[in-house]
């Protein structure tokens, strides 16, 4: 099971719980930073703090850094691995869809994904939280001249 990993959270944990329970042996696969910048955009967490997070979660047995983000029948070969797990979203490379070509070749599983929370919307988040922040701030300053007056 592949994937970016970056600001880890319940749905991630989710995916890589099921995955263990539908294989005998799950190995992570942590993308690298620059697969993750060529087919998602910049982290916030650096590849070797991706791969610790992962190293450090109870589910998985077998950790293997900057993995491709597009998975191939040549990269289960190379890591010995008997199927490519992923969530029930597409995993688009170059207008193809891996999780339909890896499953046409019987090595694929698909486990639910987690709704309701994603990267994106933390970051999101935190981006309002930053602008919530920065609003205030300018009102504080504002609010000081005026006092000062």
């Amino acid at each position: 099971m592949d994937g970016c990993y970056d600001l880890c959270h319940s749905g991630h944990f989710n995916a890589i719980r099921q995955a263990s329970n539908a294989v005998h042996t799950l190995c992570i696969g942590p993308n690298s930073d620059e697969q993750v910048l060529r087919y998602k955009g910049p982290t916030i967490l650096t590849g070797p703090e991706r791969t610790e997070i992962v190293s450090a979660l109870k589910w998985g047995d077998v950790v293997i850094p900057d993995t491709p983000y597009e998975t191939t029948i040549e990269t289960l070969d190379k890591f010995n691995c008997q199927y490519y797990i992923h969530g029930d979203d597409p995993v688009m490379c170059d207008g193809v869809n891996v999780c339909i070509v890896l499953q046409e070749m019987n090595r694929f599983k698909e486990i639910r994904r987690t709704t309701g929370i994603s990267t994106t919307d933390l970051t999101g988040r935190l981006l309002k939280l930053i602008q919530t922040n920065e609003g205030q701030e300018e009102e504080k300053e504002e609010s000081d001249r005026v006092a000062e007056r």
